[in-house]
């Protein structure tokens, strides 16, 4: 008799801890995940968004219109998630449809964006993006200089592509 009542609880308990999970994660889906989702959707220049589950944390990922102001619509997607999200927020994915030229075009300016995000110095490393942009006929680049990160936008007809590159802390705090 103990033994099967034994099996009543055991089984009562799991069951308890299953349904309790299920219930959590869908009541976080529907007032957490979706309505972030849906705001995100709505920031100019997205075109699309997707809450991207692994383990604890959430990544986000968007897909940008091709008129898009990349730096605004990036910035404005990760306050919304880090404000939703809290501590389960891990990073913003821009989706981009880059290509092998714009893949290789970027390697040879991250080289400039790397000097320049080291030394302070955003005119070289503009001015050395522009030329490779130039020399491999690129149809828009743009770089951005922001206090956390620099922010780049390569083009090449129907191809885009997107990279945000860190500002490590000490070089925001010396270089401004």
């Amino acid at each position: 008799m103990k033994a099967l009542n034994l099996r009543i609880v055991f089984v009562t308990f799991i069951v308890t801890v299953v349904l309790t999970l299920g219930a959590q994660r869908f009541l976080y889906h529907h007032r957490v995940t979706e309505p972030l989702q849906r705001r995100l959707e709505e920031i100019p220049g997205i075109a699309g968004a997707q809450i991207i589950d692994s383990g604890n944390r959430r990544s986000v990922a968007i897909q940008l219109e091709p008129e898009a102001d990349f730096r605004s619509a990036y910035r404005a997607a990760r306050d919304m998630a880090l404000d939703s999200l809290g501590d389960a927020f891990s990073d913003i994915i821009v989706l981009d449809n880059r290509d092998q030229k714009l893949e290789d075009s970027f390697y040879k300016m991250h080289f400039h964006v790397q000097q320049g995000i080291a030394t302070g110095r955003f005119a070289e490393m503009a001015e050395g993006v522009s030329v490779i942009a130039h020399e491999d006929n690129l149809t828009h680049q743009q770089v951005y200089i922001g206090e956390e990160a620099v922010y780049i936008h390569l083009s090449d007809g129907e191809h885009h592509l997107y990279e945000v590159m860190n500002r490590p802390a000490q070089t925001r705090a010396v270089l401004g």
